[in-house]
């Protein structure tokens, strides 16, 4: 940005006079996060987790031990305790928001070194690089002073807030609730697995098709609500449960919608 030239890999430099550059970060001004999301029961990544798996309608007895959300008719178990795999997709940006712990430091301060750091004069990293003794703390500090001088040259920032699954989770419910209610009236309790919702999330979230989550909860789930109906003899104190099937593959899938076409009876 200093000399309006950009050196490439095979050592030329072209004029970047005129250029606009776009560049993304999760962090913004001296280091602070962009938007602060807070605790959420469907956060981001774990919507990106979510699989495309079979579901069924069973009875039996409550979720227990855990808590819920929802109607008094339809309720969702609140996110299990147990952590899956971490997305691909928000790796870097976790890095980035993350603190450093001694076990990571260590990794980045032998990382950093194995190839030319750009964020420090050439004769500063020939020399790290040979006596192998500079401080992770030094690093971090030189990374953020960089990062610094450099977002105070941007000219305009945009900050793109995360999408609100929190008010998505409450449409669902609220449609679900009314559907159900049809069928089985306000006596019996319906408790959505959280792995469920997340799917049933996930795929409205993706769908290009407007009001197709609602047009999905009445075709195909409101069918297996009327199925449960005719096969079921409910006894007190037990509720029926959507869940997703152990096997992730989906029999037939829901035309436009990543959701199974038809719900399973067990």
């Amino acid at each position: 940005m200093r000399t309006g030239r950009f050196p490439y890999s095979l050592g030329r430099e072209i004029s970047i006079n005129n250029s606009v550059f776009i560049v993304s970060s999760a962090v913004y001004n001296h280091g602070s996060v962009a938007y602060e999301e807070g605790a959420k029961m469907f956060p981001e990544e774990r919507i990106l987790q979510a699989e495309r798996c079979q579901m069924k309608l069973l009875v039996g007895n409550a979720f227990e031990n855990v808590e819920k959300i929802g109607t008094k008719s339809v309720k969702v178990e609140l996110r299990k305790k147990e952590t899956s795999k971490p997305s691909t997709f928000l790796n870097k940006r976790k890095l980035v928001q993350s603190k450093v712990t001694s076990k990571s430091q260590k990794l980045f301060k032998e990382a950093s070194w194995s190839c030319f750091d750009l964020n420090m004069p050439l004769e500063e990293s020939e020399e790290c690089t040979s006596s192998n003794d500079c401080e992770g703390e030094s690093e971090v500090e030189n990374h953020e002073s960089w990062l610094h001088e450099f977002c105070d040259q941007i000219d305009v920032k945009v900050v793109f807030k995360p999408f609100d699954f929190e008010s998505l989770v409450e449409q669902v419910i609220k449609i679900i609730d009314m559907n159900f209610q049809r069928v089985f009236g306000c006596e019996l309790v319906l408790e959505i697995d959280y792995d469920a919702m997340s799917q049933i999330l996930a795929a409205t979230w993706l769908s290009e098709k407007k009001n197709a989550m609602e047009n999905w909860i009445e075709r195909v789930l409101g069918r297996g609500f009327v199925e449960a109906k005719k096969k079921y003899q409910i006894e007190d104190k037990l509720v029926i449960k959507l869940v997703k099937c152990e096997s992730n593959f989906v029999e037939e899938q829901d035309l436009g919608l990543f959701l199974p076409a038809r719900i399973l009876l067990s």
